[in-house]
């Protein structure tokens, strides 16, 4: 590694990526709008539900995902966002928005879990970034899955 302006190129090159990433995703985040309600009853409720022969979810709802959004990920994806998250991921809403290319923030959480992208643990925070254990792992994966996740009444 050269050094340069008191930096090594290593992590300037990591902390230019990091806020070229940033930008991006705000600037897309910025133009989201809230999706439509889906065509569920209400909270909770499958969109096939009452339909002879549906397929009944039995995977994680929004209340096993939103434990591991507020103990792993809303230390930066809160309101306002903190270490350069480009959105709040508080409540089930936030996990919904479309931006204007219609892609749902799921997808966009999904395959940055996927990719081992989040959480970040390239960023130097103090405390460190922790890492998702393999149960909080396929919680949110197992989640994401669904078409549109899966909300719930967890108050």
């Amino acid at each position: 590694m050269s050094r340069c302006g008191g930096f090594t190129t290593r992590p300037r090159a990591a902390l230019l990526l990091l806020s070229t990433l940033g930008l991006v995703l705000a600037c897309s985040a910025a133009a989201e709008e809230p999706s439509p309600p889906g065509t569920a009853g209400g909270p909770g409720e499958d969109a096939n539900a009452g339909n002879a022969g549906a397929p009944v979810h039995s995977g994680p709802d929004w209340c096993a995902a939103r434990v591991v959004l507020q103990a792993k990920c809303q230390r930066c994806h809160a309101e306002p966002q903190e270490n350069g998250a480009p959105f709040p991921l508080l409540s089930y809403a936030d996990t919904q928005v479309v931006d204007r290319a219609g892609t749902p923030r799921s997808d966009r959480m999904k395959a940055a879990l996927e990719s081992d992208f989040m959480p970040p643990q390239f960023l130097k925070l103090t405390p460190e970034v922790e890492p998702l254990s393999d149960d909080e792992r396929a919680t949110l994966l197992d989640w994401l899955a669904d078409e549109p996740p899966l909300d719930a009444d967890c108050d």
